[in-house]
């Protein structure tokens, strides 16, 4: 029996430290400067499965992640997204490579899922980002970026050769947002929204009320197409909120509605398609589109040819009075068709 148990003790002690802290020898520990450092997809894993642990889940609220490579692929990893950062994520323009995203009857849906709201929590930066090659699938709010960005801002990022599909709210860069997004680009992409009543955008599908700005961000060769509330830059824009400075080139933009029964006549030919904003909805606070352009072979098509802009798809004000300010926006394009108006109309 001794003679048993020196062999196991023998032989336990040859093994490799590794079998025993598998999971600790995949963690990212913070370098010199608290900065969480991504040098490989297993390192960027290893973040998404901090926020989901059931027990001192890890938000990185006031922490900085940032990836440090020549390029993540993630072509062996069926990405799960990663939800509740709170934190700032840098992605170094590192190119994120081959992110499949197949989240099927669930909302938010990207690199990142869903930022949910809390009063006390800071809002998280996505800054840097670059992804390359893209299939994401969702429910609703589908981006690039992050599905539900909430308050979250995004800054300096690019999306490119990627492919998204759901219901609704989706974007280049997010489903959904009230945050700011400045300075991004979306190249080279296809999104595509099957909801009744849904919005799709080249860099955001629903721009929520408040004083959110999408600032100088820039569409290119991309196909946006859905039912209802579709658009180059912002598919919904409500009150409150400011574009300027973007810039739309060389895009198809339509918005076809699916006729049902669960649907008006109202709303059956309010498919709106605007190089910049699909669907405006004003109130007394007011909105500002301004030094917007499209350009190139741009095509602009909806339900009907109507609600159809340049500029903006339609223009909804609940008080009855206008309350947007448009001011410098140009149409350099030659956009295919009969001629498109600044703004939709019947």
């Amino acid at each position: 029996m001794l003679s048993a148990l020196l062999i196991a003790g023998m032989l336990l002690t040859a093994m490799p430290l590794s079998v025993f802290a598998e999971e600790e020898s995949n963690a990212v520990t913070p370098d010199e400067s608290g900065v969480y450092v991504v040098t490989t997809p297993e390192d960027l894993q290893w973040v998404a499965d901090q926020t989901r642990l059931a027990e001192n889940a890890e938000n990185f609220a006031g922490k900085i992640v940032r990836l440090q490579a020549a390029e993540i692929d993630m072509q062996s990893i069926p990405w799960v997204p990663i939800d509740n950062f709170r934190g700032t994520f840098d992605g170094n323009n590192v190119p994120i490579k081959n992110l499949t995203v197949t989240n099927t009857g669930k909302d938010g849906s990207g690199l990142f899922g869903s930022i949910a709201y809390t009063e006390s929590a800071a809002a998280p930066t996505f800054k840097n980002i670059v992804i390359d090659g893209a299939t994401i699938t969702g429910a609703n709010d589908v981006g690039g970026i992050v599905g539900n960005a909430y308050s979250a801002d995004i800054i300096n990022c690019k999306v490119m050769n990627a492919t998204f599909n759901g219901g609704t709210r989706i974007g280049g860069m997010a489903g959904l947002s009230y945050g700011d997004i400045t300075n991004c680009e979306v190249i080279n992409c296809q999104m595509t929204g099957t909801n009744e009543n849904g919005a799709v955008g080249g860099v955001i599908g629903l721009i929520g009320e408040g004083g959110s700005v999408i600032d100088s961000c820039n569409v290119s060769g991309c196909t946006m197409v859905g039912n209802r509330k579709i658009a180059g830059i912002a598919g919904a824009m409500q009150y409150g909120n400011t574009i300027k400075g973007c810039t739309v080139n060389s895009s198809t933009i339509r918005a076809t509605v699916k006729f049902s029964s669960i649907l008006t006549p109202i709303i059956k030919n309010a498919a709106a398609a605007g190089g910049i904003a699909g669907e405006v909805i004003g109130t007394s606070t007011l909105m500002t589109l301004q030094d917007n352009t499209v350009s190139g072979d741009m095509t602009v098509q909806s339900n009907q040819n109507k609600f159809r802009g340049w500029l903006i798809g339609s223009m909804t004000y609940r008080s009855g009075t206008q309350y947007v300010t448009l001011t410098n926006n140009q149409d350099l394009s030659n956009l295919t068709g009969a001629d498109v108006p600044e703004i939709g109309t019947i």
